[in-house]
């Protein structure tokens, strides 16, 4: 064999083995359970104006062990302000806000809206 043949066969066992670590790592990432979902209170920790023409407002809020999630509202369906908790459903890392079932929480923050 020639030393081109050799360099040649050399990637081709690379490109297989990658190859093969690639699909071994897809069937075990398949095979994971996924954990279910659960009610989780996350505290309200920012309100974002978005939208010039149809303005809205994104609820942000996260839990207890750091996973954020957001909502959007129409602007004037606002149930919450910075510091309440909000109900939401966690499954895995991701996390869904339930905006109507917010309750105002005992200390008000600074920076809460009037």
């Amino acid at each position: 064999m020639s030393q081109r043949d050799t360099f040649m066969s050399r990637v081709q066992l690379a490109l297989l083995i990658m190859l093969a670590v690639i699909v071994a790592t897809v069937l075990v990432v398949r095979t994971l359970p996924v954990q279910p979902s659960h009610i989780v209170a996350a505290r309200v920790i920012r309100l974002v104006p978005i939208g010039a023409r149809f303005p809205k407002m994104a609820v942000v809020a996260e839990t207890s062990s750091g996973i954020t999630g957001q909502t959007t509202v129409n602007w004037s369906d606002i149930p919450c302000s910075v510091g309440d908790t909000i109900d939401a459903v966690q499954t895995g890392v991701s996390l869904v806000l339930k905006p109507a079932t917010c309750r105002k929480a005992l200390h008000r923050s600074s920076t809460s809206r009037p």
